[in-house]
């Protein structure tokens, strides 16, 4: 049984060393009978050894240059197998994958699909459940519909990969490289994605359900209707990022970076905020009923119909806040307690 663990060696590797050899024999051999009937092969001259024919002496004089003659016949022969050869190697490096269905560890299935990829072979719809994958290299892989359900792929990167309606539920991805990588629909409920860099990720649609995405950098990405209800994430940048229309009750946001991020029609209902930044963030029609917004900055931040209904302001920090009606501010908890303009203060009766 060959182990699985074992370096997938693809064929025409094997098929160029005996080209070559091949190649090398019959160049020796023409040399060698060259040799054996012709006593002077200038140019011009052709003067036979004693006893040989004269014109099998003549049509070996004649033959120039036979050294790259043979060559040339070798490589194309050799070009004529390559693809069939790469074929067979793909579908060996496919019998490997899919003989580990099942089992943990790798199975040597990290050699193999970095195999593919390095040949642009498409993985999508691809199967490696509860496998160990740590480490593994598939930049720019075309993973759509992948089945990766309680995976490890700790340290991986993924950057730029096609990871569209994958299934990465419970997935390990802590500090994996999912820069720029396409997860639009993609399933990662209960992944774990600490410190993992999703900056410039396409994330629309996904799902990020009980997903712990602390320390994570989604700077810049796009999450337009995507579920983070009850996610995780503590100290996670998210600054210029797209939350328009995203669903994130019951999520921890504590010391999130959210400065300058879209979060029209954003949903904060019972979301923890403590000490975040949301510093000229947009959040027209966002909804923060009950959240807790104690200690965060809201400077130049765009209030525009935004729900504040019993969400606490304990020392939030609203200066210079676009928007923003004496309204909207009363109906919040703790509205006292935090710092306005001198002009909005006037108008709250605080001054």
């Amino acid at each position: 049984m060959k182990d699985k663990n074992q370096q997938v060696i693809p064929r025409w590797v094997k098929s160029v060393g005996i080209s070559i050899f091949i190649v090398f024999v019959i160049i020796t051999a023409f040399t060698y009978i060259k040799e054996q009937l012709v006593t002077d092969t200038r140019k011009g001259v052709c003067k036979p050894k004693e006893g040989i024919n004269s014109e099998v002496a003549k049509v070996v004089c004649e033959i120039e240059n036979v050294e790259h003659l043979v060559a040339i016949i070798g490589l194309i022969a050799l070009t004529i197998d390559v693809p069939k050869q790469q074929k067979r190697t793909h579908y060996e490096v496919w019998q490997v994958i899919n003989s580990s269905q099942g089992q943990g560890g790798s199975g040597g299935r990290i050699k193999a699909l970095e195999y593919l990829n390095q040949e642009k072979e498409s993985m999508a719809g691809v199967t490696a459940r509860h496998a160990d994958l740590t480490g593994i290299k598939l930049q720019k892989a075309e993973l759509s519909r992948a089945n990766l359900v309680n995976t490890s792929l700790i340290g991986s990167n993924l950057n730029s990969a096609n990871l569209k309606e994958a299934k990465l539920n419970a997935a390990k991805l802590r500090k994996a490289n999912l820069k720029e990588a396409d997860l639009r629909h993609a399933n990662l409920t209960q992944a774990k994605l600490e410190s993992a860099n999703l900056t410039q990720a396409k994330l629309s649609f996904a799902i990020f359900n009980d997903a712990d995405l602390i320390d994570a950098n989604l700077s810049h990405a796009n999450l337009t209707d995507a579920h983070l209800k009850n996610a995780d994430l503590r100290n996670a940048n998210l600054c210029c990022i797209n939350l328009n229309h995203t669903r994130l009750m019951k999520a921890n946001l504590s010391r999130t970076n959210l400065r300058e991020a879209k979060l029209i029609s954003t949903i904060f209902v019972d979301t923890i905020l403590w000490k975040s930044d949301l510093s000229g963030a947009c959040l027209q029609k966002a909804d923060f009923t009950r959240a807790n917004l104690s200690l965060a900055k809201l400077e130049g931040a765009d209030f525009k119909h935004a729900n504040l209904n019993n969400a606490d302001l304990s020392h939030a920090n609203l200066r210079n806040a676009k928007n923003l009606t004496v309204e909207q501010v009363k109906a919040a908890n703790n509205w006292d307690k935090a710092a306005y303009d001198p002009e909005f203060l006037i108008e709250l009766g605080l001054f």
